[in-house]
């Protein structure tokens, strides 16, 4: 009993969510700033975020058990990295925790090493140089007919600005349950979003309307200091169009580059 009550006295603290030393509106306009799309994670809402001192960058995390997980690079300034990554390191050791660094980029692989961490590779990410591409000439072929066999079939693309999602939500919500369904999927969270009417309502959103119904759709994700836009939830309803993801995609990556963005990240 009393070797019992010694461990419980001196086992490490359990961890308690960190107070948020930083408001909205300062996370806002770290995100604004940051050089990865996937920065936006961490509108979800199910993250911790541990907030430089000079409010200029953040690291998202999460406790499962005894692992300590970030979610991607630090986001802000490279400077802020080390302090926030070692921050980070301090509080594991101090709850006995195991720390992770999940789908970090090449750039943070060099503070890993330091922090003593070892390294796995899970995948690579794909990008499109949205400068060269189009759906001309033979090489985009498959792509073109693909695009105009969907508009045959009478569907439209449009992008609906964040501040105009809560008036469709209903019908976003429609096509997600048809998906979920359809795909026996659940909703995941931490490194892909999920569908909430605040998260799919923060982000403009590429629509495809078939017969003035929406049957596909994709939230947007920007990077504007780094000319970089990405997508996080796709989904479409079983009525859509044959070749309805392929069509959304393409009409994105000309959308993108024609309001100026450079590159189109597809993720893993």
């Amino acid at each position: 009993g009393l070797a019992f009550l010694l461990f419980l006295l001196l086992r490490p603290a359990a961890p308690r969510p960190l107070p948020l030393a930083a408001s909205k509106d300062e996370i806002a306009a770290i995100i604004a700033g940051a050089q990865r799309a996937d920065a936006n994670l961490a509108v979800i809402g199910d993250k911790q975020l541990l907030v430089a001192d000079d409010k200029s960058a953040f690291l998202m995390f999460q406790v499962q058990g005894r692992s300590w997980i970030a979610m991607g690079d630090p986001v802000g300034p490279m400077v802020a990295w080390a302090p926030l990554l070692w921050r980070f390191r301090e509080l594991c050791d101090r709850h006995n925790g195991w720390p992770a660094l999940y789908q970090i980029s090449a750039a943070c692989l060099p503070f890993a090493l330091d922090m003593g961490l070892a390294l796995v590779k899970l995948g690579e990410e794909a990008e499109v140089d949205l400068a060269g591409f189009s759906l001309e000439g033979p090489a985009r072929r498959d792509l073109r007919q693909a695009v105009n066999k969907v508009e045959r079939e009478g569907a439209s693309f449009e992008i609906i600005p964040a501040s105009g999602v809560p008036t469709i939500l209903d019908e976003l919500q429609a096509v997600s349950d048809a998906w979920m369904l359809d795909k026996s999927a659940y909703e995941k969270g931490f490194s892909a979003g999920r569908f909430t009417p605040d998260y799919v309502s923060h982000f403009d959103c590429a629509a495809v309307r078939s017969a003035g119904r929406i049957v596909a759709f994709a939230n947007i994700w920007r990077a504007p200091a780094a000319s970089v836009i990405s997508i996080d939830l796709m989904r479409y309803s079983k009525d859509a169009p044959k070749g309805v993801m392929d069509y959304l995609f393409a009409k994105i990556m000309l959308w993108g580059r024609a309001i100026g963005y450079r590159r189109f990240n597809l993720g893993m």
